[in-house]
């Protein structure tokens, strides 16, 4: 496996929803590192577009019986794969301090 094919399982392999409650059967579709045919309407953390050509994150669930999907920028997955490979002795911030500044963007651009 490559180191880019390393970064995506490390971007996959973090959980966006941790904590989130769900129902027995809930289930994952997919879960994987696209590049986007044509401009989405925004990444589901920071709010941003996602652009033609951009590697991204695409997940697509069943949960409470109903189909969800969601995308997030390149910026927010290398936030993600930071915290899934953090050694938490070695940081000066938390790790997952990237992921909820960049979530704090969505806000902003929201209040715009």
């Amino acid at each position: 496996m490559d180191a880019f094919s390393d970064f995506e399982r490390d971007v996959c392999a973090y959980n966006p929803f941790e904590g989130d409650f769900g129902d027995p059967g809930d289930r994952d579709l997919s879960d994987k590192m696209v590049t986007a045919a044509k401009p989405h309407c925004e990444c589901h953390n920071c709010g941003g577009p996602i652009e033609k050509g951009e590697r991204h994150r695409h997940k697509v669930s069943i949960l409470d019986g109903e189909l969800f999907a969601w995308r997030w920028c390149w910026a927010c997955c290398v936030a993600m794969a930071k915290v899934w490979l953090a050694d938490d002795a070695d940081d000066k911030e938390p790790p997952w301090k990237e992921i909820e500044t960049r979530h704090g963007l969505r806000y902003q651009r929201e209040a715009a």
